[in-house]
């Protein structure tokens, strides 16, 4: 029987017990992996990556020298692979994760992991030169006041305050900017819920994601709607109508 080809990879951490734990979920889980060096610098790990050309990097993001994102957009290799292993779950990852690559949160879970290495096996993760301009982005932008769409062809740049509502289209998302253009995403509404949520806006329905600045009225006849300044008029579901009411009322 013919052995799995390897996916060669790098480890890339300040802190040796999470390289350790790492490597051990990986023994256990993904034997299709080989761990060909790990690094605890950075800076040293910039410097033998095109050296020892693996195919998939592991790497923290807080880090001394050279943060993970740094570490990624200045190797400028579109076809390495990359899934950030951190505790830092904030905006950032939200968007790398919208964007290209994956993320694992510490402590890293076992299943997660496997997923992980399972898109990489059948070739499902994006090419990463879209996630290069999103780093790239990240890395420039200090408030992070803009929402990274992931379209088929391009990643656009948006300013929430631009967003009137999105609509779910299946497995799509439609944007509509209060320019009164739209955007199609490749990203299902559910994956931008949480992230918008934080912004200000409130899922009124299954298929709408408001913008609650953009909001007009709440009208509570006819089971309850809501207009926006655009005029557009949209259903609020029943089982969201008590929890909306509250949110806008600030109680």
């Amino acid at each position: 029987m013919n052995e799995l080809p390897k996916i060669r990879a790098i480890i890339v951490d300040d802190e040796q017990i999470a390289i350790d734990l790492l490597q051990h979920h990986l023994e256990q889980e993904c034997p299709e992996v080989k761990i060909i060096q790990t690094f605890q610098s950075s800076q040293l790990a910039f410097e033998q990556i095109p050296l020892l050309q693996p195919d998939l990097l592991f790497t923290d993001i807080e880090m001394p020298h050279l943060t993970g994102l740094e570490l990624v957009a200045q190797l400028n290799q579109p076809r390495l692979k990359v899934i950030f292993v951190t505790a830092y779950n904030e905006f950032a990852l939200n968007a790398i994760k919208l964007a290209a690559a994956d993320y694992l949160l510490k402590p890293v879970d076992s299943q997660e992991l496997r997923t992980a290495i399972s898109k990489i096996s059948l070739g499902r993760q994006e090419e990463n030169s879209i996630m290069m301009s999103l780093i790239n982005m990240l890395q420039t932008q200090k408030n992070f006041a803009r929402l990274a769409i992931n379209s088929d062809q391009s990643i656009q740049f948006i300013d929430y305050e631009d967003i009137s509502y999105c609509k779910s289209e299946g497995p799509y998302t439609e944007f509509f900017l209060t320019n009164r253009k739209t955007i199609l995403s490749s990203k299902s509404l559910g994956e931008y819920e949480s992230l918008l949520n934080e912004q200000g806006f409130f899922r009124i329905h299954h298929s709408y994601l408001i913008n609650l600045y953009h909001l007009d009225k709440f009208v509570k006849k006819d089971g309850g709607y809501v207009i926006m300044r655009d005029g557009t008029s949209l259903p609020v579901a029943r089982r969201k109508k008590e929890d909306f009411i509250t949110k806008i009322s600030g109680q």
